[in-house]
């Protein structure tokens, strides 16, 4: 899928070296099993996805990107084309120093997201049920580190068991060199074994610890972001709030997750805001016009009595916003 910047998001398929908790692929494995179709796309479905002339940029998600035999044949194809490389990856494989130089030689500009869930090996490792994930994790990040990479993002999706740790994760990313964290809030659905009342916390059980993840990001400069979690809950730090990058389209229907922009519309933030809602209460709120909600199996998993209404004179557009928050000029 192409977005209006023309970043292709291009999901090489489903396979993956971790088997975390939270992840909402997991039926479509177990249904691309069940079905004996295969579970990743073939190399030339990918190369023929990348061709296309309105492209400038791919992001190589999954699954797992580098477990394939033909990543880093697919990064040259990339490369070639010339294209912008971006990598969703838990960074295991980059452990090994010598499979992270060879990439870092073709793709020496390459953007990692890196999945960095706990500063403890051990709740790591329980999350994606792969003993021995967290140091080869930190290790693929120290390798790429190494040979010269310089745009990592390291996301924490937030959980029961990591969350009052948020801030420890924060110095943890930082010092491994990470330069900027994503703080994420669990998508609830896409895995019917995950014990989602076991995994996903209340909004307001991490309102504290959130915010002080962020002071902790600010002390050391490291950048930050925290996604999937509405305003009320960030109140005091709303600039810091990952959906103020989220562009929408105005084709949505229905008043409670309808969102006005003044900037150009992305079709993938459509999709996105699809999966989002908000409560009968943020009628009125100030952030209404401007807040995506939660996700849907979040109110399905505790309901609305949580949120509340925040007063003030209502923000219109997320580009007046970003102005008054001093993000754009």
């Amino acid at each position: 899928m192409i977005n209006m910047s023309g970043e292709l998001h291009l999901v090489v398929g489903y396979s993956c070296n971790n088997r975390c908790i939270h992840c909402f692929m997991e039926d479509t494995r177990i249904e691309l099993g069940a079905a004996g179709k295969p579970l990743d796309k073939p190399t030339d479905e990918v190369k023929k996805e990348m061709q296309n002339p309105e492209i400038g940029t791919v992001l190589f998600t999954g699954g797992e990107p580098t477990i394939r035999g033909d990543f880093l044949e697919l990064l040259r194809v990339a490369k070639n084309l010339g294209l912008s490389v971006s990598l969703q990856t838990n960074g295991r494989t980059f452990c090994v120093e010598g499979f992270a130089k060879k990439v870092m030689d073709i793709a020496p500009e390459m953007s990692f997201t890196i999945p960095l869930h706990s500063d403890k090996p051990k709740t790591h490792d329980e999350i994606t049920r792969v003993g021995g994930s967290w140091k080869e994790t930190t290790d693929g990040i120290k390798n790429l580190k190494k040979y010269g990479a310089r745009n990592i993002c390291a996301k924490t999706v937030i959980q029961r068991s990591n969350y009052k740790d948020l801030d420890k994760i924060v110095e943890l990313a930082s010092g491994l060199g990470a330069k900027k964290i994503s703080l994420t809030f669990p998508q609830i659905g896409g895995n019917r074994f995950a014990k989602w009342h076991e995994i996903v916390p209340r909004l307001r059980e991490i309102e504290d610890y959130v915010k002080g993840a962020i002071k902790k990001a600010n002390e050391l400069g490291t950048e930050i972001t925290a996604d999937a979690i509405p305003f009320c809950v960030l109140e005091g730090y709303e600039e810091y709030c990952g959906d103020l990058n989220t562009v929408l389209l105005p084709s949505i229907e229905g008043r409670f997750y309808k969102r006005k922009t003044n900037q150009e519309e992305d079709i993938i933030k459509d999709l996105e805001i699809g999966r989002r809602t908000k409560a009968d209460k943020c009628i009125g709120c100030k952030y209404f016009y401007v807040c995506i909600g939660v996700w849907r199996g979040y109110i399905g998993l505790y309901g609305t009595g949580e949120f509340k209404h925040v007063a003030g004179n209502m923000i219109n557009d997320v580009g007046d916003f970003l102005k008054e928050l001093g993000r754009i000029k």
